[in-house]
């Protein structure tokens, strides 16, 4: 039994160019038109620039390190009262304490979606955090997961409810994203190896530089042709640029900082790296391969199942730059191992991953009928 989905909240820690915040933006833009009304709230920052990406949905920023913890659950319990949403929507752990603060406030429907876990718990262990979700599973209608393992984690791991699961998988805009240039072999082209993400431990850029140290030593007088561009902000954005600087690198690597066209620059990479040590179902994975370009990725959450058994690019261990390094060499010798693999990704993320199929999905989730709450 449908029912009428009316408001729904979307609350999310920061607002900012990241994986999340996009999914969000772009499904919001898919519901349009089928009765659901969508308004986002954030319980720190945003970026001005990120929150443009939402149209005209409506924001709100608590500031939460400025009016302190007590006074930013006051302020969106007296928010929820005020708008009387049908659905609080919270995304992941530094937002899921709020679901609280929702059913005090008679909103009906809760959902909790686990996109990823920090580098403090990466391997989904850490014991404060899964007691906060065990705690917490009772007022949760519905946890959303991105991919088949974060859902066995929850189940698992966590405790919660098979029964209370879904896996919804991410989406991108697959005419956004596409090829734009010939993958063929350009004579003297430059090998440009490229990176997207948040400057943080958790995505291990660091390990791509050490990485990118040992492909220029083994390449020596062709080292010319080699280039590194690291996309993102974040808190260890100074501790990379001295490592850069350390190494001699200033002249070969370029710490690009926030992308503005996102689709113009993964077309400028030749190769695509993704050395993190913990991900669920990484957008800017989908966007490369979609892209058409060769990837490396860390053997580590739902990325596997992207990448297959050497089907769709090249799964490395975690924190192992000499397994990074070999990787792309495969790249650098074999262009046709590097056409093969990105043909073969652009041709899985249009058939599994498209972004209509995965806002439809949110869609239905928000105009289905309540289920029995009160039990894990």
């Amino acid at each position: 039994m449908a029912v009428q989905p009316g408001l729904v909240v979307h609350l999310l820690y920061r607002f900012e160019f990241g994986g999340v915040q996009t999914l969000l933006s772009e499904c919001i833009k898919r519901m349009a038109g089928n009765g659901i009304r969508h308004m986002v709230i954030c319980l720190a920052d945003a970026d001005p620039a990120a929150v443009k990406m939402l149209g005209d949905v409506k924001f709100l920023a608590l500031n939460r390190h400025t009016l302190g913890a007590w006074h930013a659950h006051r302020i969106l319990f007296m928010t929820l009262r005020r708008l009387k949403p049908t659905v609080v929507h919270t995304y992941n752990i530094s937002t899921l304490e709020y679901a609280l603060t929702g059913f005090l406030a008679g909103v009906p429907r809760r959902i909790h979606a686990e996109h990823g876990r920090g580098v403090d718990e990466r391997l989904g262990k850490h014991r404060k955090y899964n007691l906060l979700r065990y705690a917490m599973a009772p007022l949760i209608e519905t946890f959303i997961t991105v991919s088949d393992d974060m859902a066995f984690w929850l189940s698992d791991t966590v405790g919660v409810s098979g029964k209370k699961i879904k896996v919804i998988q991410n989406g991108i805009d697959i005419d956004r994203f596409r090829p734009q240039v010939s993958v063929t072999e350009v004579a003297g082209a430059t090998f440009v190896i490229g990176t997207i993400g948040r400057l943080d431990a958790i995505k291990a850029q660091s390990d791509l530089i050490d990485a990118y140290i040992l492909l220029r030593a083994r390449l020596r007088g062709d080292a010319a042709a080699l280039s590194l561009v690291i996309v993102g902000e974040g808190p260890l954005k100074s501790a990379l640029e001295e490592k850069i600087r350390a190494a001699g690198l200033n002249e070969s690597v370029n710490m690009a900082g926030v992308a503005g066209d996102v689709t113009a620059l993964l077309n400028s990479f030749t190769v695509f790296v993704l050395p993190s040590l913990s991900e669920a179902l990484p957008i800017t994975l989908l966007e490369a391969m979609a892209s058409g370009i060769p990837v490396v990725a860390t053997n580590v959450g739902g990325i596997p199942g992207l990448i297959g058994d050497d089907l769709h690019g090249t799964l490395v261990s975690v924190s192992d730059p000499v397994m990074l390094a070999d990787a792309i060499t495969r790249y650098i010798s074999s262009p046709l191992l590097r056409s093969q693999h990105a043909g073969a990704a652009r041709h899985f993320v249009v058939t599994k991953h498209d972004i209509q199929t995965t806002a439809m999905a949110y869609a239905a989730l928000y105009a289905a009928a309540p289920v029995r709450l009160f039990r894990n």
